[in-house]
């Protein structure tokens, strides 16, 4: 399967299972890196093909301008607001996008609970939404952190997982081709502490994936077999201590 099929299976899902089956009545998104921009586009056609594409919602959390006054080097954190927005903006001129800074965007939980209270609250009026005015919950997680168990418990609280299938590797190919801006591509190659992308993981993702897939099909392929036998070894051992480490997500909630 091809790079734009891939993509377009996606568009294909959300709007036949999501908007159509299931009658979502909008979707809201978290917008920080390459994950959340592919399910964002997806879900932007996909609620166009319904002529629907006004009910989906884009929250980017920044910091705030009193933040930045008492720490300047957050500054290198406000990318995504400044380059990336407006670009998304120009693609999707019917959706809703905002940029949030009232809460302390470093914080995991702040963000999920954020995203939960505007998926059923009109913020500005301080009041429930009418059934058809609320949206579910669109969350970002790839197949390789899927896989690793590398997501947050916070980010459980989402509706709708539409990548869940993909390789990281996969959504950066995805974003080649839809031409998002180099520069969020080259972040998601970064180690990132908010996010939690250690530096193994950012700088190798593409031999990552490799063996997670080769791990998943028992398929042992070219690129497997040609990969530097003492990055595998590492890669390996980074996979089984992540999928340990993260093992009790699969479990939860935990009840009687």
């Amino acid at each position: 399967m091809n790079t734009s099929e891939k993509f377009f299976n996606v568009v294909q899902w959300i709007h036949d299972d999501i908007v159509t089956a299931k009658q979502a009545p909008g979707l809201i998104v978290g917008l920080s890196g390459t994950d959340s921009i592919v399910a964002f586009l997806a879900a932007y056609r996909a609620l166009d093909r319904a002529n629907k594409a006004h009910r989906l919602y884009g929250v980017h959390f920044a910091p705030s301008e009193d933040f930045l006054a008492d720490y300047p080097e957050a500054e290198k954190h406000t990318w995504f607001n400044k380059e990336i927005i407006p670009w998304l903006r120009e693609r999707t001129h019917l959706a809703q996008i905002v940029v949030d800074d009232s809460i302390d965007w470093r914080f995991d939980g702040l963000r999920w609970g954020m995203l939960a209270d505007m998926s059923v609250m009109n913020m500005a009026e301080r009041k429930m939404r009418e059934s058809d005015n609320k949206y579910w919950i669109l969350g970002t997680r790839n197949r390789t952190e899927d896989r690793l168990n590398n997501y947050s418990v916070a980010s459980t609280i989402a509706s709708v997982q539409p990548l869940i299938k993909l390789y990281k590797s996969e959504i950066l190919d995805i974003c080649e081709w839809l031409e998002v801006p180099q520069l969020v591509i080259k972040k998601s190659c970064e180690a990132d502490c908010i996010c939690g992308r250690e530096e193994l993981r950012a700088h190798f993702g593409r031999e990552l994936d490799i063996i997670l897939n080769a791990n998943a099909t028992s398929l042992a392929n070219t690129d497997y077999v040609n990969l530097n036998p003492t990055l595998k070894q590492k890669l390996c051992e980074y996979i089984s201590e992540r999928v340990s480490k993260g093992a009790f997500k699969k479990r939860i909630p935990y009840g009687p």
